[in-house]
Formats: C-alpha cells, sequence, structure tokens
C-alpha cells in the first residue's frame, strides 16, 4: 500500500505537532508559575521567590505561611499599584519627584546602614552622651525640654507657602511634614524630632524654640546649612535626667543621627566640591 503522506508532508506534520507540544508546554509552564491575577496583572512565583528569599535574609523561615503572606501582599501591592496608576497620582509633580529620587533615598539608607555597621554605635558612645546631656542640664537655658517638630525644605519661598497653608489650617502639621519634609527620619513621624534642650539644637533652632509656646510654630522660616525649617513646639516639660539606663532608648535615637551626621561630614571633607553661584 502506498504511503498516504509525501516524506516533505511528513516532515511538516512532524515540525507543527513538535511546534504544538511545545506551545503547550509553554502555556502549562507559564500557568504554573502564575501564582495569582490581579485585573489581569500576574503574581508570578518568581516574584514570591524573591520577597521570600529577602525575607529569609533577614531571618525569616521560608515556610507556606511565608509564602501564602508574601502572596497576599503581593496581590495588595499590585491593586495599590494600578489604582495609583488609574487615578493618574504620578501626574503630580511632587509624586513624581518623590517617586523620581526614591531609588536614591533607598541607596542612602543602604549606605548609612553599611558605615552603622562599620562604625557601631557602643555603650560607652551612649555614656558619652548622657554625661554630656546631665552636664548641659545645668546652664540655665536648659532648665526646659522642648519637645519640637519641624518642616524642612530645600527653599525659604517653599517655607513660606507651608507657613501660609498651616497658618489658614488647610492642612496639619503633620501630614505636610509627611508629604513636603525633606528630612525624611523625621518626616515619617509627622516631623517630630522629639524632646530638646535649647543647647542640644542648632543655634537657629535652639533661639527660635525659646521663643515658641506649647502648640506654636515659627512664622518666618528658620534657615541652617540643611535648608528651611518650620519649627512646632508640641510641649514644654522642666528638665528632669532620668538615669542612663531608662536613657538608653533615646540616647540610642540620638546617637544615630549624630552618627549619621558624622558620616556625612567624613564623606564630604573627602569630596571636591564646587559650588557655582
Amino acid at each position: 500500500m502506498k504511503n498516504l503522506l509525501s516524506k516533505p508532508r511528513i516532515i511538516a506534520v512532524a515540525l507543527f505537532v513538535l511546534a504544538l507540544i511545545a506551545l503547550v508546554a509553554w502555556v502549562m509552564l507559564q500557568k504554573s508559575n502564575t501564582l495569582a491575577y490581579v485585573n489581569g496583572a500576574k503574581i508570578t512565583k518568581v516574584q514570591v521567590n524573591e520577597w521570600v528569599d529577602e525575607a529569609v535574609a533577614q531571618g525569616a523561615t521560608d515556610n507556606p505561611e511565608l509564602r501564602l503572606a508574601t502572596l497576599n501582599r503581593l496581590i495588595s501591592r499590585q491593586a495599590v499599584l494600578q489604582e495609583v496608576d488609574k487615578v493618574g497620582l504620578l501626574k503630580d509633580k511632587s509624586n513624581a519627584f518623590k517617586v523620581q529620587i526614591a531609588p536614591q533615598n533607598a541607596q542612602i539608607e543602604l549606605w548609612f546602614a553599611a558605615y552603622l555597621k562599620d562604625h557601631p554605635i557602643t555603650d560607652a558612645d551612649l555614656k558619652t552622651l548622657y554625661d554630656q546631656q546631665v552636664a548641659a542640664s545645668k546652664d540655665p537655658k536648659n532648665a526646659y525640654q522642648y519637645q519640637v517638630s519641624q518642616i524642612v525644605v530645600p527653599t525659604q519661598e517653599a517655607a513660606k507657602q507651608i507657613i501660609e497653608q498651616l497658618s489658614k489650617k488647610e492642612s496639619s502639621f503633620e501630614s505636610v511634614a509627611k508629604d513636603k519634609s525633606t528630612d525624611k527620619e523625621s518626616s515619617q513621624r509627622g516631623g517630630l524630632i522629639g524632646w530638646l534642650m535649647v543647647s542640644q539644637a542648632a543655634p537657629p533652632i535652639g533661639e527660635a524654640i525659646q521663643g515658641l509656646s506649647k502648640g506654636q510654630m515659627t512664622q518666618k522660616p528658620v534657615m541652617t546649612r540643611f535648608g528651611w525649617h518650620i519649627i512646632k513646639v508640641d510641649d514644654i516639660k522642666p528638665v528632669t535626667i532620668a538615669s542612663f539606663e531608662q536613657s538608653k532608648g533615646n540616647l540610642a535615637q540620638a546617637a544615630v543621627g549624630q552618627r549619621r551626621q558624622e558620616a556625612i561630614d567624613n564623606l564630604l571633607k573627602n569630596s571636591k566640591v564646587e559650588k557655582t553661584n
């Protein structure tokens, strides 16, 4: 009996079958790699694995519960990102700028974390800082502590606009600090710096603090090398010095701020900086 198919046709059919098998395999692979869809957008195993690997590197245990929590987190993130795009949040210049500098901020935090690892804060550092605070508390101008919040912006004009906005009570100090302040450490807390004695603040800020009552903010921007500040005094209390052990938490927070500034100062000493105006 003669072959029903010629040799070229047999080859063509074979190639078609192989291509079909490859396509089915690819589809199945894609399907198995896709763990969820959010309005058509895929959440894949690869994404979950990346997040789980990072969590494990931070000390977590890779288990089904962690993977399910990670998947749910990625689903939520994808839904939020889609909403950001839908409502056009990035059309706002301020929002777009924040997204633009976010990778830089992350790199700066990584750099500081590496510096802090190489220059750790010790109990001896905290004790030195404590002794300095005890000595400073004996100065008459340090009879009171001030709980201070701030908003820092790059220009005087921007600071004036914020003061006007806050004076009209169009926004809260905390929300503006989170949205506008360039000092990321305090902005995350709604601008809160913490409790300070006058001598612990930069001179222009210390002078401004002394002229404010509880709940008041500066009506003129205060300039330091970090930018233009709007300062608010949230509370005032007489200075009382707790024991060293009781003070360790606050001392550690202050020490981290000092170490950060030390890192920047050391870096700038070894950098060639040329200002053109």
